[in-house]
Order: structure tokens, then C-alpha cells, then sequence
């Protein structure tokens, strides 16, 4: 059922987080090798290409259409390259220009968005149409909620693209956060609330939580974007806490979907990491409020963004892994591989947290975060690879392990 754009752009994404690893480790090394954050550009592209391989890939099933255009899907990829070439050319040339990056990254954003869009009024309509939204399905009320976070999710990586195109007050800050919380993350909830319950044999009961933390998130994202773009227009605890709860409720509504006794390979793979990602949550809407305790943004706002950063990612690997059937030609290897590359992640994000409160070395976490993507990364590979994905010996071995559990 998947397409060939939808593994494109997986791929994408996959190269990006790859690249955006070691810019990050090349900025918070002890003599750093660049200045900025042209990593947290490239990490945000990274995941909005794996997540919009999720959107591109279920788009077919809300428009009842096949629905596939290669051409059109290399138009993101096409945008990205240019924008990596172009600020390679400026870094090598001694004058570095972070626009130079910025630009293509948010116009491939845009296009990503686009491309959800066009594909719901192009292809050959199915020939036997199943309505998602009709009485009898049993999956109803899951895909209703799916619908609207990845329509939501859409829309805000579009505003987000716009934001880092226009830069307010010069800094792409206020781009990535909304590109990030109200693009990305309501699409991979979008995701895992489509391909959990059917992988699961099961309704998706939290469909009423997911809508209020989307509504909630938007909100706070709005008025927390506000306070980046204008600071001291008001006070920013009370969007904060509102964010906090909206990342509490849509993850509370996944866990609620109760996992069979006997976990497919799949669910056997992604249980730990669902149940991790909660408290990730929970770390990253903390990480919001104290980052704005005072009433105002503070360095620890960079701390919430990367917290956001490894909670998207995780949502989005989550359905990736779960929805390997639907999305792509491949299976992510089999595994406790998502719980390791979590538990780094966490506790990189915990060594992290002194350079933005007291300015010691960042790169200690910086290595920790970067070992946690490469885990994910061998992990993820092999959902592009057919022939790599059930087959090679450690999977067989992990296979094994599985079937005595």
C-alpha cells in the first residue's frame, strides 16, 4: 500500500537527522567548530519529513484515491538540498548566512504541507470507496481524530515555514517552535491515533482528549508565540501550563488503547517507547513552564525545544514502527533498540540542562542525544529496506527473545 514519495521522504528524513547529529555535536564541542544552531533547523526537517511520510502516507485512505505523485514529492527534497548546498557555500567561503539555510527549509515545510492538499484532489478514486467516518467502521472515531490533528498538524507547519521565513526580530526561535509543537507533533499524534487501534484490534476510546490537547495546544502555542515574537507583552505562565496539559492529555489518550497480551512484533517494539514518551511529555511541557516562570522567555526555553524535539521524533518513529504495513516497504528491526535510544535521549536532555542554567559544557549531553538518534536511526533504517527488514540475524535473535516473552 505505501508509495514511493512516502519512502522518499522517510529517507529525507532520515539523512537529516544523520546530518543534523553532528552539526549539533560540532556546536556544543569544546572548541566549537560553528556558532548558531543551523542543527536544530536541519533536526526539525528531519522529523517534519518523517512525519509527513505518516500524512503522505494516509492521505490515500481519507481521499479515497490513489494517490501518488513522485514528481511532485521531490519538490521538499529538492528544496532542502539547495538550502544545505547554499549554506555549505557560505560556511566554506568564511561568511556564514543561517537564511541561507532557513529559507529552502521553510519553503520545503510549505511544500510538504501543499502536498497533503493536492493529493486529496488528484488520482483514480478507488473503486470500491470505504467511508472512514461511517457508523459501521469500527475505527470511526479514531480516524475522526486522526483527520483533525493531521489537518491541524499541516496547518501549522505551514505558519511555522511562514515564521521562519519572515524571522521576527531576526531569529528563526518563534519558526521552529510553532513548525515543531503545532505542526509535527499534532501530525504524529494524527499518525499513531490512525495505526495504533488497527494494529491493536482495538478502538481508540481518547478520541475527545486528543481534540481538547489539540485545541489547547494551539491556543498555547498562539499566545506563546506572541510572548517570543513581543516579549513582556504578557504574562506567559498561564499558555505554559496550558501547554503542559495538552501534551498531558494527548499522550494519556494512546495509553489508554489497551495492548493484546500476545504484542505483534511491531507492539513489541514500540510498548516501551509509547510508555517513555509520556514522561518525555511531561519533561517537555515542564521544561515550557519553567522556561517562562518569571513571566517571560529564559534560556531554558532552548531546554523545552529540544525536550519537544525528542518528543516529536519519538511519536513519529512510534507510528512509523507501528504503521510499518501501511507506510513503507520495510519493518523496523525488532527490539528493546527504542527504549535504549529513549532512555539516552532523556538522560542527555538531563545533562543538558546546566549549560542553559549555569553555562557548563554542553557537549557531554550533546553525546548522549547524538548516540540516542544513532540507536533510533539503525533502528528506523530498515523500514526502507525490504530485504533488511525481518531478516537479518539480530532481528531473528530479537524475534526469538520476543516469542519467549
Amino acid at each position: 500500500m505505501f508509495a514511493r514519495s512516502t519512502r522518499l521522504w522517510f529517507l529525507t528524513g532520515l539523512v537529516h537527522l544523520a546530518l543534523g547529529l553532528a552539526l549539533g555535536l560540532a556546536t556544543a564541542a569544546p572548541t566549537p567548530g560553528l556558532t548558531g544552531f543551523p542543527h536544530a533547523i536541519l533536526l526539525v526537517t528531519a522529523v517534519a519529513f518523517m512525519a509527513g511520510a505518516i500524512l503522505h502516507g494516509l492521505t490515500p485512505a481519507f481521499a479515497q484515491r490513489d494517490a501518488d505523485l513522485p514528481w511532485l514529492a521531490i519538490v521538499p527534497i529538492l528544496l532542502v538540498v539547495l538550502g544545505d548546498g547554499l549554506w555549505l557555500a557560505r560556511q566554506i567561503s568564511g561568511a556564514p548566512l543561517l537564511s541561507a539555510l532557513a529559507a529552502p527549509h521553510a519553503l520545503a515545510w510549505l511544500a510538504i504541507s501543499a502536498h497533503a492538499i493536492v493529493l486529496r484532489f488528484v488520482g483514480t478514486p478507488w473503486a470500491s470507496p470505504v467511508d472512514l467516518f461511517d457508523a459501521s467502521q469500527p475505527h470511526r472515531k479514531g480516524d475522526y481524530g486522526a483527520a483533525v490533528a493531521l489537518g491541524a498538524g499541516a496547518l501549522g507547519l505551514a505558519v511555522g515555514a511562514i515564521l521562519l521565513l519572515v524571522a521576527p526580530r531576526g531569529l528563526p526561535s518563534s519558526g521552529l517552535f510553532v513548525a515543531l509543537s503545532a505542526g509535527i507533533l499534532p501530525m504524529a499524534y494524527g499518525g499513531l491515533a490512525f495505526v495504533l487501534p488497527r494494529e491493536v484490534g482495538a478502538r481508540l476510546d481518547g478520541v475527545t482528549l486528543i481534540i481538547a490537547g489539540l485545541v489547547l495546544l494551539d491556543l498555547a502555542v498562539l499566545f506563546l508565540t506572541i510572548g517570543l515574537i513581543r516579549p513582556g507583552a504578557f504574562d506567559l505562565r498561564a499558555p505554559a501550563a496550558a501547554l503542559l496539559l495538552a501534551f498531558w492529555l494527548a499522550g494519556h489518550a494512546l495509553i489508554r488503547t489497551r495492548l493484546p497480551a500476545k504484542l505483534t512484533p511491531r507492539l513489541y517494539t514500540a510498548r516501551g517507547l509509547l510508555r517513555l514518551l509520556i514522561g518525555v511529555a511531561l519533561l517537555a511541557g515542564l521544561a515550557h513552564f519553567f522556561a517562562v516562570f518569571g513571566g517571560a522567555p529564559s534560556t531554558l526555553l532552548a531546554m523545552a525545544f529540544y525536550a519537544s524535539l525528542v518528543l516529536a521524533f519519538g511519536l513519529t518513529a512510534a507510528g512509523l514502527v507501528i504503521g510499518a504495513r501501511l507506510l513503507l516497504p520495510g519493518e523496523a528491526r525488532v527490539g528493546r533498540w527504542a527504549v535504549v535510544a529513549t532512555m539516552l535521549a532523556i538522560l542527555g536532555l538531563w545533562i543538558l540542562t546546566p549549560y542553559f542554567v549555569i553555562g557548563r559544557s554542553a557537549f557531554p549531553g550533546a553525546v548522549l542525544l547524538s548516540a540516542a538518534g544513532l540507536v533510533a536511526l539503525r533502528g528506523l533504517w530498515p523500514l526502507a529496506q525490504p530485504a533488511l527488514g525481518l531478516d537479518d540475524h539480530r532481528t531473528r535473535q530479537a524475534r526469538r527473545r520476543h516469542a519467549r516473552d
